[in-house]
């Protein structure tokens, strides 16, 4: 769904929408996985949550943090991610 101008002052799912405008307070911003556009938005005393399919992203960048602090900075400043191969295995 599309928002505009907007506050939310409560817990919210930003997966599958588009915020315009939109102003967040006092509230978690849970990130799930899906795709979301936040344009021109403005936080105030927000935290960030990930669940389901975000926290498993987020549990593979803070392996990679622990292997290599620079190796992070590198893949998030990349500007295309490499081809991933057909099978991967991380022992």
């Amino acid at each position: 769904m599309k928002f505009v101008k907007q506050t939310y002052t409560e817990d919210i799912s930003i997966d599958y929408n588009e915020f315009i405008d939109c102003t967040f307070k006092n509230c978690t911003i849970w990130f799930h996985g899906g795709s979301f556009s936040l344009v021109n938005a403005k936080f105030d005393n927000v935290r960030f949550g990930c669940a389901n399919q975000a926290e498993v992203t987020l549990s593979f960048l803070r392996m990679v943090r622990s292997v290599n602090p620079k190796l992070l900075e590198q893949l998030l400043n990349q500007d295309q991610a490499p081809s991933a191969p057909h099978s991967v295995t991380v022992n």
